[in-house]
């Protein structure tokens, strides 16, 4: 199964609806996942904004692997707390003609390991 992030407010692809914006009633915009991979610690989310250079809104770290998501009410799954920092180091494993591997690894404000994730990507001509 593979891991899907979504959000009940708005469509995928579409516009965030404005109440979920500093432009609104900055509501936090609810999320849920499924397909958490076995064997997973714990999780990090990071919401940032591609459109202002990759600004960040907000950081959650130590999301405990069995949770579905975040309410819109703010409450995050217990253990899990806001993060102020997140570092991460993005690795190329591969950088083949068709294919490429990457690892990004994520760690909190004390250099704790949050997240170490490998992606493969397929390259399209």
């Amino acid at each position: 199964m593979a891991f899907n992030l979504s959000s009940p407010a708005f469509a995928e692809g579409g516009p965030i609806p404005k109440d979920y914006t500093c432009d609104g009633a900055d509501q936090t915009l609810p999320v849920a996942w499924s397909g958490v991979p076995e064997g997973t610690a714990e999780l990090a989310l990071i919401m940032d904004d591609p459109d202002a250079r990759g600004f960040v809104h907000w950081v959650v770290v130590g999301i405990p692997p069995t949770a579905m998501g975040i309410e819109g009410d703010g409450t995050l799954p217990a253990g899990a707390r806001l993060g102020t920092t997140v570092t991460g180091e993005c690795l190329a494993l591969h950088r083949g003609r068709t294919t490429m591997v990457w690892q990004t690894t994520l760690r909190n404000e004390a250099g704790k390991l949050c997240s170490v994730v490998t992606q493969t990507q397929l390259v399209l001509d």
